[in-house]
């Protein structure tokens, strides 16, 4: 089932043992095979096994394609996480590690696109400043 539909080359890549380098042009297939690869990879994970997939992507409309794709197919997607680079970093190495951090030991939250722009327009308006007027971003350390 995993193989069916899938060229000889789909295939070599969805059975090639670690990571493989997937290029093609748009519609041949790319994401198809990414699925296949990640149900393949499933499959050959003992039930006793505590090892999980991490799907790393770059939007979440990508990832959310991942679990809708592996639905489909019938397959138990709880031993894969799946998400943006951003997410991935959030929550496998920012979340379990802050406690080691002194900056981030009390805690802390994630300023957005959405979130800095709004702080950065409500700053210029306390500050009476034209909205076209540049903001230096950098902090500076001591």
């Amino acid at each position: 089932m995993i193989l069916d539909g899938l060229n000889k080359e789909q295939k070599d890549a969805v059975v090639q043992n670690g990571n493989v380098l997937l290029t093609a042009c748009p519609g041949s297939g790319k994401t198809r095979v990414i699925i296949r690869k990640l149900a393949h990879e499933l499959s050959q994970l003992d039930e006793g096994n505590k090892k999980r997939i991490a799907a790393v992507t770059f939007t979440v409309r990508a990832s959310e394609e991942i679990f809708r794709r592996l639905n489909a197919m019938g397959i138990k997607d709880s031993r894969i996480w799946s998400g943006t680079l951003h997410a991935f970093c959030l929550e496998w190495i920012i979340k379990p590690y802050s406690c080691y951090l002194p900056e981030l030991q009390n805690g802390f939250s994630i300023a957005d696109e959405t979130f800095c722009s709004d702080l950065i327009s409500q700053l210029k308006e306390k500050y009476k400043l034209k909205q076209i007027d540049p903001v230096n971003w950098k902090r500076r350390s001591n």
